[in-house]
């Protein structure tokens, strides 16, 4: 049979709170309470104490506002590891990364996506905790989870599910987690992101930059103006006159549970993509600061498909000389690359730029766009949040820069 403890000393002056305090702080600067224990629970640690539950949960407390001790809702109170200390003192935390695409391995480590979420988990400290990869099915949302029990951290990147072309997780797996904080990474579905703020949850919105969520949520967006007005500023500067651009347009997504295959032989819809607005913006910028007047028929949005690329170039190549475009300023480097190509198979030369966020080849100047800070960013907002639920919204740009990205 185990040995009862020893109840506090009643002679003492110091009140009985004090004292159930004094006597935790003890047992976990000695030792006996280690670095990520779990505390027995508070139904049986007041009869070890020898104090009231009361007296009992105002000494926890006190141990937790000083982040000595992490509450876990559904789980317990542990001694939190002052090496690797949880983000906010005292809490412990549960935190959703959304995605548009799938959350597998490929797209973490080889998209802009990936790249975002990765910069989340470094600024987190989790940038070297391996991920565990989950899927619930055909229907259900495809996951990975980040686990850092003594520090109170558990984050879970929820992503499209296999079998459908929803562009976001299924709200009721968003629900099912609990989560204490949202970044929503890349997802441009108004009614879903409006479904998700309407749970009250602190979120911050990265990648969307025309979201119409300015008094509801924190944004992070591409800031696309100085690397542009740099991009045609270069453009001009090797002689080119006429500059065209070329932005994407994107299938509307499947209805929700809708077969991704089913929706492959039905869809007849698109839309502007909302990054190519935004740089487009940037590139106009860019013309009227040099003092070239933008002709309507220089700009160009179509789908990211080789049939619309060749039809687009056919286009271009058969304008007449004076009207033909010398450079394509574009939303990212690789269509800028192939179009390029293209042009140059049918005789038209072409100078180019466009967007990227990693080391690229081929003809085309870059535009380079940070994701991992963009990620930093997302997650120190979401921290500020969580720490002061009543500060003001705030929408933050990550500059784009011209020119080649930083070697590894």
């Amino acid at each position: 049979m185990k040995k009862a403890e020893a109840p506090l000393p009643n002679a003492s002056r110091i009140p009985k709170h004090r004292q159930v305090y004094e006597l935790l702080l003890s047992r976990i600067g000695s030792g006996e309470y280690p670095p990520g224990t779990r505390l027995p629970p508070e139904t049986e640690l007041p009869s070890q104490l020898g104090a009231s539950l009361q007296t009992t949960r105002w000494a926890l407390q006190e141990l937790v506002r000083s982040g000595l001790l992490i509450r876990r809702r559904g789980d317990g109170t542990y001694v939190a590891d002052q090496r690797d200390p949880p983000l906010i003192e005292g809490r412990s935390l549960r935190m959703g990364l959304l995605l548009p695409v799938e959350a597998c391995h490929k797209n973490h480590y080889y998209s802009f996506y990936g790249q975002v979420c990765r910069g989340i988990l470094a600024e987190w400290g989790a940038a070297e905790v391996a991920l565990s990869w989950h899927s619930r099915g055909k229907s259900g949302a495809t996951r990975a989870e980040v686990r850092q029990p003594r520090r109170g951290l558990m984050v879970e990147v929820l992503g499209e599910p296999r079998d459908t072309a929803e562009r976001h997780p299924p709200l009721e797996d968003v629900l099912r987690g609990r989560f204490d904080g949202f970044i929503s990474v890349g997802v441009i579905e108004v009614p879903f992101l409006e479904k998700v703020i309407e749970l009250g949850v602190p979120t911050v919105i990265v990648d969307f930059p025309n979201a119409p969520f300015h008094a509801k949520a924190d944004l992070v967006f591409a800031d696309a103006v100085g690397g542009y007005i740099g991009a045609v500023q270069a453009l001009v500067a090797q002689g080119a006159k006429h500059i065209h651009y070329l932005g994407h347009r994107k299938w509307l997504p499947s209805k929700s549970g809708e077969n991704v295959k089913r929706w492959r032989k039905t869809r007849s819809q698109t839309r502007l993509d909302p990054d190519g607005l935004l740089r487009l913006n940037a590139y106009r910028q860019g013309l009227d600061l040099e003092g070239i007047a933008l002709r309507d028929d220089w700009i160009h949005f179509v789908q990211v498909n080789e049939r619309q690329f060749d039809d687009l170039a056919d286009r271009l190549a058969a304008l007449d000389e004076a009207n033909r475009p010398d450079a394509l300023v574009s939303q990212d480097v690789g269509s800028a690359n192939l179009m390029i190509q293209k042009c140059a198979a049918r005789g038209l030369t072409l100078l180019g730029t466009g967007a990227c966020s990693g080391p690229v080849t081929g003809p085309a100047l870059p535009i380079v766009l940070d994701g991992e800070e963009m990620g930093r960013v997302g997650a120190d907002l979401l921290l500020g949040r969580l720490q002061r639920p009543r500060r003001p919204f705030l929408s933050v740009g990550v500059r784009m820069t011209f020119g080649p990205p930083p070697l590894d």
